[in-house]
C-alpha cells in the first residue's frame, strides 16, 4: 500500500515498523476503550440523576419546612409581621439540636433559596387575554400574504438572474 517511488528499505526499517506497531496499538486501544468508556458515561449520567433527584427532594423538603418562615416574615424588611409580635410566640429551630427558642439566622443559602421560590411564584398577573377570532383570522392572513409575496419575489428576480 505504499507509494510507488518509496524506498522499502527505509519502509522496512526497524524504527518504523515500531513507529508504525505503535500506532497501531494506539489506534487499537482506543477502540477498545469505546464500550466501557459508553457503559461508564451511562452509569455516572443514571448517579447523576438520582443525586439530582435526592438534592430537589432535599430543597422541596427544606422549603416545605422553611414555608412558614417565609410567610411570616415581612417580604419588604425580613422583620416578623406584627402578629408575631402580638401572639408573643417565639419560633423554635429546625434542627431542635441547640435547644434553643428562636429561629436560626437566615444563611446566604436560604435566602437565595427563598428568593428562588419567590420567583417561582410569579407575579400574581392574568396572562393576557387571547385574540378573537377575527383577530386570529386577520393574523393568519397576514402572515401567510407576506410570505406568498416573499415567494413571488424570490421567483421574480431568480427567473431574471439566472
Amino acid at each position: 500500500m505504499a507509494r510507488g517511488k518509496t524506498d522499502f528499505d527505509k519502509l522496512k526499517s526497524p524504527t518504523n515498523e515500531q513507529y508504525l506497531l505503535s500506532a497501531a496499538d494506539v489506534i487499537g486501544s482506543i477502540v477498545a476503550l469505546r464500550g466501557p468508556r459508553h457503559v461508564h458515561l451511562t452509569e455516572r449520567r443514571a448517579e447523576r440523576d438520582v443525586v439530582r433527584r435526592r438534592v430537589r427532594n432535599k430543597i422541596v423538603a427544606f422549603v416545605r419546612l422553611g414555608g412558614s418562615f417565609l410567610r411570616d416574615m415581612d417580604k419588604s424588611e425580613g422583620k416578623p409581621t406584627s402578629s408575631d409580635k402580638t401572639s408573643g410566640k417565639s419560633k423554635t429551630s429546625i434542627s431542635g439540636s441547640m435547644g434553643q427558642n428562636e429561629a436560626p439566622p437566615r444563611t446566604f443559602f436560604q435566602s437565595k433559596l427563598m428568593l428562588v421560590v419567590r420567583k417561582w411564584r410569579g407575579a400574581n398577573n392574568e396572562p393576557p387575554p387571547p385574540f378573537t377570532t377575527r383577530e386570529s383570522i386577520f393574523t393568519f392572513f397576514g402572515c401567510f400574504l407576506s410570505l406568498l409575496m416573499l415567494l413571488y419575489f424570490s421567483d421574480a428576480i431568480s427567473k431574471r438572474n439566472p
